[in-house]
């Protein structure tokens, strides 16, 4: 199962490596930290880009977290950092219930030259700042002393500070051409509401190393325009994790 996730991934990256995108969501984070100072931090990789992922334990029931993504395709990018807290509650077969929030902030730029069909000279180019806040119940299960699973579903309002892309619109000159114009438009202030569920599996490979893999799918609910921004629907990886004071 963990060889079928970590290939699936893969998979995925090669197929929507091109994909343009200004808001590109992240493997979400499960952690499986059980005691007090105990630390896990990962760094992935895959069609989101680059993670870099940590979760500490202040005390038993309780996990801080925080990370950090970069995504860079040619002329498109994405970056951003979250932070949030949680609660959890252990399972006597290791496993457990746990309820996270935070926050957190990103920007995003897309620039697409490639054009299915004819789409005459239209400028692709697009941009946002947006800042957001989460929930996430999670749920991890323990299959045994090397693997266990992660399942989690974000909620998660997005509001967007600044967001420009371009229009087409239609005129007729003086004799009687019809003449197409691009303009850039710019919205701010819009809300987004997404959801985010996904699934991570890790693998013991020493006493404090792991190999990890996950995948997650990203489905804006609704917004109060008919409008929204692109968004990258998959966000899949594989990378390593290090496990600290265990």
């Amino acid at each position: 199962m963990v060889r079928l996730l970590q290939k699936g991934a893969l998979v995925a990256s090669a197929l929507l490596a091109g994909s343009c995108a200004v808001l590109v969501p992240h493997t979400l984070m499960t952690p499986t930290v059980r005691a007090k100072g105990e630390t896990e931090i990962d760094l992935s990789g895959g069609l989101h880009g680059t993670s870099l992922q940590a979760a500490y334990a202040p005390g038993r029931s309780t996990i801080l977290l925080a990370s950090a993504h970069r995504w860079v395709r040619d002329r498109r990018w994405s970056y951003g950092g979250e932070a949030g807290a949680g609660y959890q509650w252990i399972r006597p077969n290791g496993g457990s219930w746990s309820v996270y929030g935070g926050g957190g902030y990103g920007a995003g730029y897309s620039y697409n030259n490639f054009c299915p069909d004819l789409c005459s000279n239209t400028p692709t180019a697009e941009r946002a700042r947006y800042a957001y806040v989460f929930v996430q119940p999670t749920y991890t299960l323990v299959r045994n002393e090397y693997t266990n699973l992660g399942l989690a579903i974000r909620l998660q309002p997005l509001r967007l500070n600044s967001w420009q892309y371009f229009g087409t619109r239609y005129s007729t000159d003086s004799l009687g051409n019809s003449m197409e114009e691009h303009y850039p438009i710019n919205r701010a202030g819009q809300w987004l509401v997404l959801l985010q569920p996904g699934l991570n599996m890790r693998r013991r490979l020493g006493r404090r190393l792991n190999l990890t893999s996950g995948i997650s799918a990203f489905l804006p609910l609704r917004s109060r325009t008919s409008s929204t921004p692109s968004v990258l629907g998959l966000a899949a990886s594989v990378g390593i994790q290090l496990v600290l004071g265990r």
